[in-house]
C-alpha cells in the first residue's frame, strides 16, 4: 500500500530572477513511495545555470518547513534551460510521511552570483599548514609550512563580467590611468567575457553572471584599488580553499574530484581519487554560482577559472615567512590558483600553484577579491 493517502499536491512557484525566465508545465505524480515532478525552464539564456530548490508545506502554504534532503534529478545547482526536467523524491527514506490534504510543494528558481555588488564571506584567521599535505603534488608546493593568517574577508564568488564591466564604465578607461602601473592594459575581449562595442565594454550576451576572463593582473589590481579591496594573498587563498586550513584536497571540501561539484576537465584526469561513475565534462567556464559552495559558502575555488593572487611567484615556499606571507618583493610572474574548466583533477587541487606574467591574460583566468576585516561574529570551525 502506498504511503500517500488523500494527499493534495499543488505548486506555488517563485522566480526571484529575471522576469523573462519562468517555470512552466509543472506536473506531479506519485508511484509507490516516490514523488515525481516534471517541469520546464522557459526563457533566459541557454548557457545560464540555475539553482532549483524544492520546499514542502504541510499546512496549506502557511509555512514551508519540509526541505527534502535527498531529491534527485534536475534539482540543486547547475540546472540549465530546457524542457522535461525531472525530480524524484522518496520522503520515507528521510522519515517523512505525507498523509493529509494540505501539502503544497514549492519550486524556487534563482541565479546565484547575479548581484551587481561583491558579496563577502568573513573568515577567522588561524594557523594552518600551507602546502601539500597529501604528498602527491609538485615541487613548488613544498616545503609544508605552518603559517599564521589574520582575519579577513574573501568574495563569495569570482568577479563577474557584469561587475567588471560596471567598473570599467565608472573608471572611464581600459588601461590603468595612473600610479606604478600606468598605461598597462586591464582587459581583452573574449567571446564569453567582455566585448568592446561603441566605445564601451559590455558582457557578451548571456554571460553576464560568468567570471570575467581576459583580465590581466593589472586589471584585477585596479578593480581592487578602485573599490578599496585587494587581491587575496596566496596563503589566504589556500586557507579559504581548505575551509579554514583543514586537510582537504579540493575546494569543494572533499578529497574526491566530482565533476558534478567541480568544473574541471574530466577527460584529462587520471586520478584514483576521481569518482569514475561520473562523466560530466563542462568544456567551458560556467556562471559563478553554477556549482555548490564549500562549507564556508565560497563558490568554485577549485575549477571554473584560474584566479589571480597578490603574490609574485617563487618556486618554493619561503620558511622565513610564516605570518601573513605575501611572496617575494619582486618577480617576473604572478601566482594564479584554483585551476580551470580546462584542467585535470590534479590541477584543481587546493595546493596546485601556477603563474602568469601580470600583463598576460587567458580565456580561463579571472579573479576574486579580499579585504582585511576585524571579524566580530566569527564562523565556528566545522569539525
Amino acid at each position: 500500500m502506498s504511503f500517500l493517502k488523500c494527499i493534495s499536491i499543488l505548486f506555488f512557484i517563485t522566480s526571484p530572477i529575471l522576469s523573462q525566465t519562468s517555470l512552466l508545465n509543472i506536473t506531479v505524480r506519485s508511484s509507490e513511495d516516490t514523488i515525481f515532478i516534471n517541469y520546464d525552464i522557459y526563457g533566459g539564456y541557454t548557457q545560464e545555470s540555475y539553482l532549483v530548490e524544492c520546499e514542502v508545506s504541510r499546512d496549506g502554504g502557511a509555512s514551508f518547513n519540509i526541505l527534502p534532503r535527498l531529491p534527485q534529478g534536475d534539482v540543486g545547482y547547475g540546472i540549465k534551460n530546457g524542457d522535461d526536467k525531472k525530480i524524484w523524491w522518496e520522503p520515507l527514506k528521510e522519515g517523512i510521511e505525507l498523509v493529509g490534504d494540505k501539502f503544497i510543494f514549492r519550486l524556487k528558481l534563482s541565479v546565484l552570483g547575479s548581484s551587481p555588488n561583491v558579496e563577502f564571506v568573513q573568515l577567522k584567521g588561524s594557523t594552518f599548514n600551507l602546502g601539500d599535505e597529501f604528498q602527491d603534488g609538485y615541487f613548488d608546493e613544498k616545503p609544508l609550512l605552518s603559517v599564521k593568517i589574520d582575519d579577513f574577508e574573501i568574495s563569495k564568488f569570482e568577479i563577474t563580467n557584469t561587475q567588471f564591466s560596471s567598473f570599467l564604465k565608472s573608471y572611464g578607461s581600459d588601461k590603468v590611468k595612473n600610479g606604478e602601473y600606468e598605461d598597462e592594459m586591464m582587459i581583452y575581449e573574449n567571446d564569453k567575457g567582455l566585448k568592446y562595442l561603441q566605445r564601451t565594454w559590455n558582457p557578451s550576451v548571456g554571460y553576464e553572471n560568468f567570471p570575467v576572463v581576459g583580465v590581466t593582473w593589472y586589471g584585477a589590481m585596479e578593480f581592487c584599488k578602485y573599490f578599496h579591496y585587494r587581491l587575496p594573498t596566496e596563503a589566504e587563498w589556500e586557507y579559504a580553499a581548505k575551509e579554514l586550513g583543514k586537510k582537504i584536497k579540493y575546494g569543494n571540501g572533499s578529497d574526491i574530484a566530482n565533476p558534478r561539484e567541480i568544473n574541471f576537465n574530466y577527460n584529462k584526469s587520471n586520478d584514483s581519487t576521481l569518482n569514475n561513475t561520473l562523466s560530466t565534462i563542462s568544456g567551458t567556464q560556467q556562471s559563478v554560482g553554477a556549482y555548490p559552495p564549500n562549507i564556508l559558502g565560497i563558490f568554485q575555488m577549485s575549477g571554473n577559472v584560474w584566479e589571480w593572487c597578490l603574490d609574485w611567484y617563487e618556486s618554493a615556499h619561503n620558511p622565513e615567512k610564516t605570518v601573513n606571507p605575501t611572496g617575494p618583493w619582486l618577480g617576473k610572474y604572478k601566482v594564479i590558483r584554483g585551476g580551470s574548466f580546462n584542467n585535470s583533477a590534479q590541477a584543481v587541487r587546493n595546493t596546485e600553484r601556477s603563474f602568469l606574467a601580470p600583463h598576460r591574460y587567458a580565456k580561463d583566468d579571472g579573479f576574486r577579491v579580499a579585504r582585511s576585516f576585524p571579524v566580530q561574529m566569527v564562523q565556528e570551525e566545522v569539525k
